[in-house]
């Protein structure tokens, strides 16, 4: 929706996969489904998930005094995070005023079906021109998921699965009409 919104002349917009969440309520959440993809948390995973939870937590407790620090936080600056607090995706994706179509793989353990997708359902459903589908069995990348979904998926060749590629031909061409 940010992107859009600066884009007068886009006739609509497609979102993939779009979190409903922070990031820094997704990436907590993803580590820990990670590092428990065997069955159980380790030490070190353990270690590495408190380490992680401070930083967020770091990241939380910024405030406009901090904007010109420049000192990285998961790879990004103060002035990054504090842009990321501010902004509003739902509000932006209901003021714009175009066609949205929202994909989201039900596999997908990054951006979930409960954490993400359905939230944007229930706060879309007072938009006339916003629809959203999802698809069994896809991951994040819209391709196959294993058992469990897991970062091991992403390091198998593969193609955006045809029905989600058919799913947003067939919105461009009914957007058209």
């Amino acid at each position: 929706p940010r992107i859009a919104s600066g884009q007068p002349t886009i006739a609509g917009v497609v979102m993939l996969a779009a979190p409903a969440r922070t990031l820094t309520e997704l990436m907590p959440k993803q580590a820990h489904y990670i590092a428990n993809l065997d069955g159980e948390i380790s030490a070190e995973e353990r270690a590495g998930l408190k380490d992680m939870q401070k930083l967020v937590d770091r990241i939380e407790a910024l405030g406009e005094a901090d904007r010109n620090d420049t000192t990285l936080l998961f790879g990004a600056p103060a002035a990054y995070w504090l842009d990321l607090k501010a902004y509003r995706p739902f509000l932006q994706a209901k003021s714009l005023g175009k066609p949205i179509l929202l994909l989201q793989g039900e596999r997908d353990y990054q951006v979930t079906m409960a954490g993400d997708f359905l939230p944007w359902h229930q706060r879309m459903l007072d938009v006339k021109d916003f629809s959203d589908r999802s698809f069994a069995g896809l991951n994040h990348l819209f391709m196959p998921a294993g058992d469990p979904p897991g970062p091991a998926d992403y390091e198998k060749p593969g193609h955006v699965d045809a029905q989600v590629i058919a799913a947003i031909g067939d919105w461009i061409v009914a957007q058209e009409g």
